[in-house]
């Protein structure tokens, strides 16, 4: 059994949140014919994370968020991997209830031509988006772009969701071992609270290293 609410707006305090929140029962998911084995040493799981984040499903975790500005749609959409459904991957989902967040990671075989397409369309897209606007009910949700940090190619859209929380959007991709690691986080942000090993620099330091650890296998076998 599992809930989910794609695009959900989350609402807290009076304020209404532009945060994706996934919520399921489920294990860590392939897609195709890869190997339990495989599947469990390559991406993340439960305890790599925080305790409060728990297993969801496969989802495209922008899916719903509608920036009003083209090249912004199009960095979510390859986030999501929006035409990219068609190779070997693997993938692992968490949210987080309380304040609303979504954890998605996925490993994808591609050729390298392809992959440094893909690469390179979002470096552009992110290039092109300095200032992420979402409308929200009756007002606009404005999200300011700056570097993620961590290995590969990262971005992190922030800005403020009334006065209590902040609305965080992240983006990794990075290319290891012939395979491109995604990593997204939609995430609401307690200024009051840390954020500790759910910050997602950290989380895509440790996919990858998981990533780099089974480099001598494949996908889809």
């Amino acid at each position: 059994m599992r809930r989910i609410a794609r695009g959900a707006a989350l609402l807290a305090g009076g304020v209404v949140f532009a945060v994706p929140l996934v919520q399921g029962c489920a294990t860590d998911r392939p897609v195709g014919h890869q190997s339990t084995a495989l599947l469990t040493a390559a991406v993340l799981s439960k305890r790599d994370l925080p305790s409060d984040y728990l297993p969801a499903e496969d989802q495209e975790v922008f899916q719903g968020l509608v920036p009003g500005d083209p090249d912004c749609r199009r960095l979510l959409d390859l986030a999501d991997l929006r035409g990219l459904r068609d190779v070997p991957q693997v993938h692992s989902v968490f949210y987080r209830a309380d304040p609303g967040a979504t954890l998605a990671e996925h490993v994808l075989e591609l050729p390298h031509k392809r992959m440094d397409g893909v690469l390179k369309a979002a470096k552009q897209a992110a290039a092109a988006c300095p200032v992420m606007q979402i409308k929200i009910g009756k007002g606009w949700l404005r999200l300011r772009r700056k570097a993620l940090g961590g290995p590969g190619f990262g971005v992190r859209y922030n800005g403020w969701a009334g006065d209590r929380f902040q609305t965080r959007y992240d983006i990794a991709m990075i290319p290891a071992e012939g395979r491109l690691l995604v990593l997204t986080q939609p995430t609401l942000i307690d200024p009051d609270k840390p954020i500790g090993t759910g910050d997602t620099r950290r989380l895509a330091i440790t996919a990858l290293r998981k990533l780099i650890d089974v480099s001598g296998t494949t996908l889809d076998p």
